[in-house]
């Protein structure tokens, strides 16, 4: 009986907790590129894997405050792996808890997905996923 009510309430709470659902698809995206944790295999490759739906995309990354400038077309339905290996310097937040303009905003002509990985091979991938932001503020996820 006691693993009944706790399976009930278990399907209780993922029932109503899935009410509000946020995707992280949209078409603007500021992105602040966390710190690698320093002793974790290396912080290289890192990659932007951008998914796109049933249309074309021109997509562009850049750093406002640091000169980095990329545009690229993805195709439809599509996955685009944009490595930003070179600027790995410019764009961790380091040090830690201090306040940085090494954010990086990619724009797409329509709707994309954008997940921010650091490529590992020895630890698991340190991954991200972007929350759009409609051009209005900061947020990851």
């Amino acid at each position: 009986m006691k693993n009944f009510i706790t399976l009930l309430l278990t399907l209780l709470a993922l029932t109503f907790g899935a009410s509000k659902a946020e995707a992280q698809i949209d078409t603007a995206f500021w992105f602040a590129v966390p710190w690698v944790t320093p002793d974790h295999a290396g912080n290289t490759p890192i990659a932007l894997r951008i998914s796109t739906f049933n249309a074309p995309t021109t997509v562009r990354v850049y750093q406002p405050a640091g000169g980095y400038d990329s545009t690229f077309v993805v195709p439809a339905n599509s996955l685009n792996s944009h490595f930003l290996t070179p600027i790995v310097n410019t764009l961790e937040s380091k040090p830690a808890n201090t306040v940085l303009n090494y954010g990086i905003k990619i724009e797409a002509d329509t709707l994309i997905t954008v997940v921010y990985e650091a490529v590992t091979v020895v630890n698991n991938p340190e991954t991200y996923s972007l929350k759009g932001t409609n051009g209005l503020g900061m947020e990851f996820v």
